[in-house]
């Protein structure tokens, strides 16, 4: 027995030994495996704040509360920054020997808003975050882990800092409740508020106490050990294609069925074309030439659900999106994708607009959402017709082709006049400092007049902003002979002075070191056959040919002395290559795309003959009245003309008639001399040559 006893006690201690040395080398293990140096990567989790107080399983109503009186109803809030290995495991518990944190009133204040202690108090949550997760963090950047703990949350704030609004609702505004919302479109949501893209989260769902449905929960952002976000895709998406959504307390929420206002906004296209450049200008005047009643007038933007306090809806229809398939021709005309999202796509444009504004709409109206053409046509037949023509009719007081300008007082006068004090608001984009019109927007209130109220829509434009208008002449169906059939050219020197008074003081801020001085106005090939001086009404029946590079010579005398006063240079010589230039290229068997062959004949033209300073002298030995004006004799004219080599049947004299304020009679004043050339580019004599606009025997030379 005795022996039996001590074999008994030898075998325990050697066991006790093998477990000592087996727990002994675990321990070690845990020590040496540093998890504070080994981590390469970083999760933050952002819980949706309903779901947490939903799946509690005890006092979630004083979870509710707590959202309620922190104001984060319908939220996303921190749940933590974790450390992560590569492999997707978490560090197991950063710091063993807890330690407690203590902070200033102001910055708890700012911390329990945004990451607030739902299951526990904000101190229990914040400290349970840190010596699972942060304390790790801490001693990876080199700090105390024991003093300097703050710098976890300071860094956690600051990664959430990027989110801008993801802590306040990013979603629709919607009654309580579960409601069903795609992956794709919560993705999109993300997408277009954040630019962060689908690859680099994950969304987390649970599943619905009361259904089998899955609720969204959390969402994942990975980030890599230099706090940039990186693809998260070793982990697995609970949520699947389509999940639910789960809105709590909407007492503090504007919902489609509170909306007090609605919206109607109408869009300034040539603002839309300035923001996404040349192709827009050339896709909208192909449309003008279908719609020649699209010219100059505002568009539909379609009619959006408002608040007084000016908030309006993210995306209404959350759900599976609801298809357009018939559509009217209406709809083609004056509600086209402006921004040119989808292509010549534009049922996808409609069915983005209704599902995201025009679904709640219905709803308001207590129509089926799935009647979208009742949104589509009240839309246009009951609001927009009634002020399509409000800039272009009745507002417009000369506005020209190019850049106008203006007075907010006074389009605020006019419109209120027309549509009532405060029915209407006004807005701008600003391009380096210019404000230009993008929308006006009408404002009325649900089952009542249009309001009188002040109702919180950005009205954001400057005292003085501008507009542009812009000019469509063509392109024709492109005829194959019509560069062989014209028979001699116009070369066209313009007063600009008589151009800008026409335009107003931007063009002469434009030209002012031009004045009084003859410029070009363009090279234009002509059919004898025709009465119409201007007669080939557009050369290029394709798409417009863009001026881009040219010889430096070239450039810089164009921009000298071919000159705009209305709109860019570009512009000018764009339009003068493709209505003009683009027959002459192809009469001379040029390359149509080598456009500095026109513009260096022109140049030739222009410098042989000294145009620019020819009636110098001629204008600054005549007499002026009021300072400004001369009065110019006809037949002296045209013999100070013929002792420089041109007879009077080898150019025309055009006049533009401009009414004098004062006793509101019409002068006609000098605009422009149309030299006559054959093919040759010989000065041609043309008997009886006339335009309607010939300069009488007495006209008028703005001379400053």
């Amino acid at each position: 027995m005795k022996d039996r006893y001590y074999f008994l006690t030898y075998l325990i201690g050697i066991i006790f030994v093998f477990i000592s040395i087996v727990l002994s080398a675990t321990f070690l293990t845990l020590e040496t495996k540093e998890d504070w140096k080994d981590y390469d990567n970083y999760i933050l989790s952002l819980y949706w704040a309903p779901t947490f107080c939903y799946n509690k399983q005890n006092n979630n109503e004083e979870c509710y509360g707590r959202l309620d009186e922190l104001r984060i109803n319908n939220s996303f809030i921190i749940h933590g920054l974790w450390p992560t290995y590569s492999n997707d495991e978490y560090t197991k518990y950063c710091n063993p020997d807890d330690i407690n944190m203590n902070f200033n009133k102001n910055y708890e204040e700012e911390l329990k808003i945004i990451w607030p202690g739902l299951m526990s108090s904000d101190y229990e949550m914040w400290n349970h975050e840190y010596n699972k997760h942060g304390y790790c963090y801490i001693k990876r950047i080199g700090k105390n882990p024991i003093t300097e703990y703050k710098y976890y949350f300071d860094k956690t704030k600051e990664i959430i800092g990027e989110f801008n609004e993801i802590m306040e609702v990013i979603l629709p505004d919607l009654p309580k409740g579960f409601h069903n919302i795609t992956k794709k479109k919560f993705q999109k949501f993300i997408y277009d508020k954040y630019n962060i893209d689908s690859s680099t989260y994950l969304l987390r769902c649970i599943n619905n106490k009361e259904s089998n449905e899955k609720i969204l929960s959390e969402i994942w952002f990975n980030y890599d050990i230099n706090m940039k976000r990186t693809n998260i895709s070793k982990l697995v998406d609970e949520c699947p294609d389509t999940f639910q959504l789960y809105i709590i307390n909407e007492n503090n929420q504007a919902v489609w069925d509170k909306a007090e206002f609605y919206v109607i906004p109408a869009v300034w296209m040539p603002t839309v074309c300035k923001l996404r450049g040349k192709s827009c200008y050339k896709e909208l005047k192909s449309r003008i030439l279908k719609y020649p009643e699209l010219l100059n007038n505002l568009t539909a933007h379609g009619i959006w659900l408002a608040y007084k306090n000016g908030q309006e809806h993210q995306w209404c229809n959350i759900g599976e999106d609801i298809e357009i398939v018939n559509y009217t021709e209406n709809m083609t005309i004056y509600w086209n994708d402006i921004y040119d999202i989808y292509g010549d796509n534009n049922k996808e444009f409609w069915k983005n607009e209704y599902n995201k504004e025009g679904y709640c709409y219905n709803k308001r109206m207590n129509v089926s959402t799935d009647n979208y053409l009742f949104y589509f046509n009240e839309t246009l037949f009951k609001y927009f017709y009634d002020y399509m023509h409000t800039l272009t009719n009745e507002f417009n007081k000369g506005f020209f082709p190019g850049i106008n300008t203006i007075n907010r007082n006074e389009i605020n006068d006019f419109l209120s006049k027309k549509y009532g004090s405060s029915s209407f608001s006004i807005s701008c984009i600003n391009f380096n400092g210019d404000f230009f019109l993008y929308e006006i927007r009408r404002i009325k209130r649900f089952e009542e007049d249009w309001r009188s109220d002040p109702l919180n829509i950005n009205d954001n434009c400057s005292d003085n902003f501008y507009i542009e208008y812009i000019e469509v002449e063509g392109p024709q169906e492109e005829d194959e002979n019509l560069y062989k059939n014209y028979d001699m050219y116009y070369f066209v020197i313009s007063w600009l002075n008589t151009f800008c008074h026409i335009k107003g003081s931007q063009c002469f801020n434009r030209i002012a070191e031009r004045i009084n001085l003859f410029t070009i106005r363009g090279l234009w090939p002509y059919l004898t056959s025709l009465e119409n001086a201007n007669n080939l009404k557009w050369c290029n029946g394709k798409n417009d040919i863009e001026i881009e590079e040219m010889p430096t010579e070239l450039f810089d005398f164009l921009n000298k002395s071919f000159i705009n006063g209305y709109n860019t240079q570009r512009f000018l010589w764009e339009h003068e290559y493709n209505k003009h230039g683009y027959c002459y290229n192809k009469r001379n068997n040029f390359d149509v795309y080598n456009y500095s062959l026109y513009f260096q004949k022109i140049k030739d033209i222009f410098e042989e003959n000294k145009f620019e300073n020819m009636f110098i002298d001629f204008f600054s030995n005549k007499s002026d009245i009021n300072d400004e004006y001369m009065v110019i004799n006809k037949t002296e004219f045209e013999n100070y003309f013929d002792e420089r080599g041109f007879h009077k049947d080898t150019y025309l004299i055009v006049c533009e008639n401009i009414t004098n304020s004062d006793n509101n009679i019409n002068y006609p004043n000098l605009l422009e001399i149309r030299i006559k050339y054959d093919l040759n580019f010989k000065l041609l004599k043309k008997e009886n040559d006339k335009s309607e606009f010939d300069c009488p025997e007495l006209f008028y030379v703005k001379y400053l």
